[in-house]
């Protein structure tokens, strides 16, 4: 029986192509659009994590409690670590690990490469498997600085070195250090850190980094992981740890230390994804969601109509003998088969639509415990899950779209159709339900308005804020020099010549160099100690190694005082210059320039070594684009003695254009010195905001085609009534009723529906919102400038819809419309 009626189902719609398309494509793009999303919200929140038993791996991260409540949460510093590793009984096994930047010397191009250092049993917890070779052990791992050996990436061997085999057993040099291949990990193998190309036992921390790194009690720097004992639950984990904390920190105690440190532990399925980016996407489904409910009330008020208009074969139908279950079957099960073709082709668009989505997602940073986050919207599919998903909507998209409007149909006196009996076909004209789905619409459809209109806001104020500096034309890239390259072993006259060169460049405005660069949020931070009534420890402060040229590149304008110049090389007076925001905040009231500050790095001692403030620029966010502008230090980048480098590089022209060139340039001052993590100010600035952005494109398409569908069933209704209303319309005409007084009756009598159903979508969105407030900037939940042209927007356009029906049907000549229906 189900397949008769499927194949009559088929018929049925292809005796209607005009019906049937309307439909596929209302139901296709609901569907498609709330699959995609489904898809990034699964794959961000909901699916297993690449590791055996994920659920018994937890984070242990240090917490600083001030006053009983949590303010922070930190990695662990090595002896910390080594003191609590001993003293976590719920863990099966525990193992740190960190990220550093390596060289890639000897054979080939030089390469910078991501390192992760780990402990032994970092493997077993996570449960990697190898493609070569072995990992290393606890016993290459259990003394500093003496065991250099090195698992590769599977996707650094098949890249670098051709997939060969023979690797394993082979040298090969990280800055200054051969260490010695003994592994390749199997594909597909998701570290914790992130991208890694390759890993070292955590004791070999001292060569790629610093010899006093793991001697530090107050240098956090390492992530940390643990594989649950059975039976022992994340809540309880956490709970221990609060123990072990305290004991780490009477352990570690330092002198003057004023904050109580603790410890918990977090499950990593709550750290899969950030949770900015969490909410964005839960939005974005709700968003979708609501667009697929107003496909649904478009289709179903189609199916209606078309219902109606069916009334004679179906009382045809009964009259042989079919029963009203007969028919209602039928009729569910011909917007079934309507729901599958477009559930089908919603799939196909879901696939095709995903990695367009996947590209636009913003990916997030590093949790707080030294992970980073297990999402990547670049490796979204349609998994199982979303397939299965998929076949759940469309089921129910068929169901809700085709039961209500069967119902209403099989509940009419079809007989009285068959005879003619007007009272019984009054079906014929628009229903309660048909204007309720109108209202429905319309309530979703305002609901969606306002939403993108609050996120336009918030983007157009957040792409308008004055960032401190000019990112056009900016061309930034690092260079990370080890103690195998002349850049370490002369860092001021590498950064001299380097920038010589650089500037020499055709093409080249300006060159200039910084630790960081603008809204990266990775800039180096310190307490800051300045002559107040005698030396005052002051709010954490930037601190920001640069030359003269900086400035100029990034046109961060003089406030006061001098900028830096040639006279400021080692040996010279220790001079420094602050951002405004920091002179207001240091020296309220009072001229900066000739004060002293200093702050805990390496270019300056602490208090007892200060630097004369020689200048005040302007502020420049450099943590983010929502944040202000923080408090800022900057030093002469040649009077540093070692680190990273970051080169800006100002042209006229395409910045891209120029990295070839600005690698030879490179080359040619330090030919073992490779340039990496390249890009132009403006795709920095356009990162910034690319959260924001991504919302607002895609909550605007959202909206627009929500209106679109809202504006079809408003019309839909309205000229389904006028045709419906024709003889009536024509008597009124006829016998002297103004077309204008006509028209105006036939919009306020359909316009009540949308009204009501405004009303309705303005009263929930103002309630729902609020759970997106998080995602707005300068821009408050209940806007009400948004909430007004939204209302005003759908209610024009509903207006629009009703009016260009009654219009039509108004201005027809009645004469000729009664002849018609005689």
């Amino acid at each position: 029986l189900i397949g008769r009626d499927i194949r009559v189902a088929a018929r049925s719609m292809a005796r209607t192509p005009g019906f049937t398309l309307t439909a596929l494509a209302t139901l296709a793009l609901g569907i498609g659009g709330a699959v995609s999303v489904f898809a990034l919200v699964h794959a961000a929140l909901l699916a297993p994590l690449p590791y055996p038993e994920a659920d018994r791996l937890v984070s242990l991260e240090l917490v600083v409690r001030d006053e009983g409540a949590t303010t922070d949460r930190f990695p662990w510093s090595y002896p910390k670590f080594r003191t609590m590793r001993e003293r976590v009984p719920f863990a099966e096994r525990v193992a740190g690990f960190n990220t550093v930047n390596a060289n890639l010397r000897g054979e080939g191009v030089p390469e910078r490469l991501v390192v992760e250092e780990v402990s032994a049993d970092y493997f077993d917890i996570l449960g990697a498997k190898v493609a070569v070779g072995r990992v290393f052990g606890s016993p290459e791992d259990s003394v500093p600085d003496r065991y250099a050996v090195a698992v590769l990436s599977h996707r650094l061997w098949r890249g670098r070195f051709g997939g060969d085999s023979g690797i394993v057993g082979r040298s090969i040099t990280l800055g200054a250090r051969p260490f010695t291949v003994v592994g390749v990990m199997a594909p597909g193998f998701r570290s914790l850190s992130g991208s890694v190309d390759l890993w070292v036992p955590l004791a070999m921390a001292p060569a790629l980094e610093y010899a006093e790194i793991m001697d530090e009690v107050g240098n956090h720097w390492l992530g940390v992981v643990a594989r649950l004992r059975e039976g022992i639950s994340p809540a309880a984990a956490e709970r221990a740890m609060s123990g072990v904390g305290a004991m780490v920190d009477a352990v570690h105690r330092t002198p003057g230390q004023q904050s109580a440190w603790s410890a918990t532990a977090v499950g990593l399925t709550a750290l899969r994804a950030d949770p900015t980016t969490g909410t964005a996407l839960t939005v974005l489904l709700a968003a979708v969601g609501l667009l697929l409910l107003m496909a649904c009330a478009n289709v179903a008020g189609l199916l209606l109509v078309r219902a109606v208009g069916r009334g004679r074969e179906l009382a045809i139908r009964a009259a042989v003998g079919a029963g009203p279950r007969v028919i209602l079957r039928q009729l569910v099960v011909e917007s079934l088969t309507l729901s599958a073709a477009g559930g089908a082709l919603g799939l196909l668009l879901a696939r095709l639509s995903i990695k367009t989505l996947g590209a636009m997602t913003p990916a997030g940073g590093s949790a707080p415990g030294g992970l980073a986050y297990l999402f990547d919207p670049a490796a979204v599919s349609i998994s199982d899950a979303v397939v299965w998903f998929a076949l759940v909507i469309t089921i129910g998209t068929g169901l809700l779209v085709g039961l209500v409007p069967a119902r209403r149909v099989v509940t009419q006196s079809l007989l009285g159709e068959l005879r003619g009996n007007r009272a019984a076909s009054s079906g014929s004209r628009p229903t309660g339900l048909q204007r309720g789905l109108v209202g429905v619409e319309a309530a979703l459809a305002v609901m969606l308005l306002i939403g993108a209109g609050l996120m336009i806001r918030s983007f157009v104020r957040l792409s308008s804020v004055d960032l401190g500096f000019e990112p056009s034309g900016v061309l930034t890239f690092r260079v990370n020099p080890s103690d195998a390259d002349a850049a370490q072993r002369d860092p001021a006259g590498f950064k001299s010549r380097a920038l010589a060169r650089l500037g020499a460049m055709p093409g080249v405005e300006v060159a200039g160099v910084n630790t960081c660069a603008p809204l990266s949020g990775q800039c180096s931070a310190s307490v800051v100690v300045h002559d107040g009534d005698g030396p005052v420890q002051g709010p954490e402060i930037g601190v920001h190694l640069v030359d003269p040229g900086y400035f100029d590149v990034l046109q961060i304008p003089l406030v006061a005082g001098r900028s830096f110049g040639p006279e400021d090389r080692p040996g010279s007076a220790r001079v420094a210059i602050v951002n405004a925001r920091a002179a207001r905040r240091l020296w309220p009231g009072a001229d900066p320039i000739g004060r002293r500050i200093g702050v805990g790095t390496s270019y300056f001692a602490g208090g007892d070594s200060l630097a004369t403030v020689v200048g005040v620029v302007g502020d420049v966010r450099y943590a983010s684009a929502e944040a202000p502008a923080g408090f800022d230090v900057y030093v002469p980048a040649l009077q540093r003695s070692r680190g990273p480098t970051m080169f800006f590089v100002r042209t006229a022209g395409d910045p891209a254009t120029l990295l070839p060139s600005a690698r030879e340039a490179i080359r040619e001052v330090d030919p073992g010195l490779p340039v990496h993590s390249a890009r132009s100010l403006t795709d920095l600035a356009a990162a910034a905001t690319a959260r924001t952005r991504f919302l607002t494109v895609l909550l605007s398409v959202f909206s627009v085609l929500a209106v679109s569908l809202a504006v079809i069933g408003v019309y839909g209704v309205v000229a389904f009534a006028v045709r419906a209303r024709g003889k009536e319309i024509s008597i009124r005409l006829a016998i002297g009723a103004a077309p204008g007084h006509l028209v105006r009756h036939l919009v306020l009598e359909h316009v009540r529906p949308l009204a009501i159903g405004i009303v309705l979508g303005t009263v929930a969105a103002a309630a729902l919102t609020r759970l997106a407030a998080a995602l707005l900037y300068d821009v408050g939940p209940r806007d009400g400038g948004t909430f007004g042209v939204s209302v005003v927007a759908l209610l024009v356009a509903g207006l629009l819809a009703c009016w260009w029906p009654a219009r039509r049907a108004a201005g027809a000549d009645p004469v000729g419309a009664l002849k018609g229906d005689g």
